[in-house]
């Protein structure tokens, strides 16, 4: 959930993946995942599960051959690394264009964090977020815990988020978007577009916000749980649900909620801010997990 300028902020405006397959330097290893949301990665609202499920096992083999291809450069083994090397451009043409050009911009961020070079960090970010292609989430979900990246991470994470193919739906999100303070005008048009597009978990994280900013923090919440059913990693659905806790003086529930968003985005000041308030005042001592 991300609320107009002039309201107070779900977000900072401005990890680790328990897979070694990652082509990511250590530095910045994508964000685990449960199996259960691993297996969501099969199902999207922009494509047919089976072109997914192919696009999910070409992309885990280019992965798995460039973590090889790292170990066998590591251990100076020459011969093999020129042909994974080989295999790893062979598997690239495996995956749809728009992957691969994820997965070079991914080589690229992962050269600027091995040369220290900012620029190229920024760049690929910027462009990973571009691309609204969710096979660059993980990555990007990581680069939230580098406090230089984060503020352009979350930008393109948010781009991602909101990113969708048809034109449709893009403006009737940018039209409930424009008209968000107002629940009464915002809401249809977000029905609209979950009626059409149901597994797309953005429209109903807007509608959470438009329900939040006029108080109905129960229907917000209600939100809020859809929105992470269908994508467990939406810190601002986390943080949104811990105001909605918040406005109902539920303060153990907001604290928990604002805990599991800053475990995801440390840099989200705001929210750190109530956490530290409501831990002051003895709130926070029992976990909810």
């Amino acid at each position: 959930m991300r609320l107009p300028t002039n309201q107070i902020c779900r977000e900072a405006p401005s990890t680790s993946y328990s897979c070694s397959r990652c082509p990511i330097v250590p530095r910045l290893t994508p964000r685990s995942q449960s199996k259960g949301h691993r297996k969501q990665r099969a199902t999207s609202c922009c494509s047919s599960g089976h072109e997914d499920f192919q696009t999910q096992e070409a992309w885990n083999r280019l992965e798995l051959i460039t973590r090889k291809l790292a170990v066998a450069v590591s251990e100076e083994d020459y011969p093999l690394a020129a042909q994974l090397s080989s295999e790893k451009q062979s598997s690239s043409q495996d995956l749809p264009p728009v992957s691969q050009y994820t997965f070079h911009q991914l080589q690229e961020l992962q050269k600027g964090l091995e040369t220290g070079d900012v620029a190229q960090q920024y760049l690929a970010v910027r462009k990973l977020g571009g691309t609204g292609d969710k096979f660059a989430l993980p990555y990007l979900l990581a680069c939230l815990k580098h406090g230089r990246l984060s503020s352009v991470a979350f930008d393109a994470i948010y781009a991602i988020f909101m990113w969708h193919p048809n034109p449709e739906i893009t403006a009737l999100m940018n039209q409930a978007c424009s008209m968000i303070s107002t629940k009464e005008a915002a809401v249809p048009i977000l029905d609209r577009v979950i009626e059409l597009e149901p597994m797309y978990y953005e429209a109903f994280n807007k509608r959470a916000t438009a329900s939040y900013l006029a108080r109905d923090f129960e229907h917000s919440i209600d939100d809020c749980h859809r929105t992470l059913k269908l994508q467990p990693d939406h810190f601002l659905a986390m943080s949104g649900m811990g105001l909605c806790y918040a406005g109902l003086e539920r303060w153990d529930e907001a604290i928990h909620w604002f805990q599991k968003s800053v475990t995801i985005h440390p840099h989200m000041d705001q929210i750190q801010t109530y956490i530290t308030k409501l831990k002051s005042k003895g709130f926070g001592g029992t976990s909810l997990l």
